[in-house]
């Protein structure tokens, strides 16, 4: 059996890219679902539908990622922010003026 490529080793710098390497690969499927995500989302064929849902399954993955980090405290809140941060003042301050006719 031949050891997974890390891809991340493509780049001889370590940096990520947005290249996309294509991979053929035989995957049973059921038919039914991938029908209906067809349908439901509009994608005309079987790949894209399976690009989506590849998407879909990463995104839902970082989603979940980034909400099982330890929460912080409403105290260990307050002491991050600095005390003289007024948004509403910096809003005010960004707003657009309105120009005198003449």
């Amino acid at each position: 059996m031949q050891a997974p490529i890390d891809f991340r080793t493509l780049l001889r710098d370590g940096s990520r890219s947005r290249t996309v390497i294509r991979v053929k690969t035989t995957v049973e499927l059921d038919e039914r679902k991938l029908i209906r995500i067809m349908q439901l989302t509009g994608l005309k064929t079987r790949r894209e539908a399976i690009d989506y849902a590849l998407d879909q399954a990463e995104r839902a993955a970082k989603m979940a990622k980034l909400f099982a980090r330890p929460r912080r405290s409403r105290e260990e809140i307050r002491d991050a922010l600095d005390p003289e941060y007024d948004l509403m003042a910096l809003r005010e301050r960004d707003k657009p003026r309105k120009r005198n006719a003449g």
